[in-house]
């Protein structure tokens, strides 16, 4: 495994509400995560799982404490900055926000150009990691042509078509059966071995843990294992 940082917090606190409505999500979080690392974070609904998500991925202001990813300290960025080092960054969510209008091919296309690619190169990418994933038969169907189970997959494909140092993912099986799930933790170690790359995961999915080279539980806001 690489020794190279690719997220870290220290003593991470962030509020929801204001005053007498004020709620602490997160208490002191510090933790790194490495490259070549797949960690998942498992802990009850409300814990603060997503909303540490959120934070890594930059789609959250920092409130109390410091986070850094992919070495720039998350504190120091403009909006800018913080737009550029987002393109980095490979996102799964539960909710997978396709362009209706899309077809399957197009909506990874989209992740493939925030990157100076030739689309020639960008759709063969986009068509390499759909068929990886079973959607061969799928590649110019729109989001409402396909199940749900589809449509999360293209989510992930749309997520991992640039091969982003960091991974950021929220129930990324959920809707998925056995066999898709199964191809997805195998497209996830791949993405790691070569020591580059660092996955952080929210599951409930038992299957994943296997994958894990940590678990961290969570619980009120706190690291309780790490």
């Amino acid at each position: 495994m690489s020794t190279s940082l690719v997220a870290s917090t220290h003593q991470l606190r962030h509020y929801y509400g204001q005053e007498e409505t004020k709620k602490i999500v997160l208490k002191d979080i510090s933790f790194s995560l490495h490259a070549g690392e797949i960690v998942i974070l498992t802990g009850p609904s409300g814990s603060g799982k997503s909303t540490l998500l959120t934070i890594l991925g930059c789609l959250r202001t920092l409130q109390e404490g410091a986070a850094s990813i992919l070495g720039f300290p998350l504190a120091d960025l403009s909006l800018t900055e913080l737009s550029k080092l987002r393109a980095q960054i490979g996102f799964i969510f539960q909710s997978h926000n396709l362009f209706p209008s899309l077809t399957a091919c197009q909506n990874v296309q989209m992740a493939g150009e925030l990157f100076p690619t030739p689309n020639r190169i960008i759709q063969k990418k986009s068509i390499q990691i759909l068929e990886r994933l079973g959607l061969e038969h799928r590649i110019n169907h729109k989001p409402a042509e396909l199940s749900g189970g589809q449509r999360q997959r293209v989510a992930i494909a749309r997520a991992l078509v640039n091969k982003p140092r960091l991974i950021l993912a929220d129930e990324p099986t959920a809707a998925l059966d056995r066999a898709a799930s199964g191809e997805v933790v195998k497209l996830f170690r791949q993405l790691v071995q070569s020591g580059e790359r660092a996955i952080l995961m929210v599951t409930h999915d038992e299957k994943m843990y296997a994958l894990a080279d940590r678990v961290i539980h969570m619980e009120e806001g706190e690291i309780l294992v790490r």
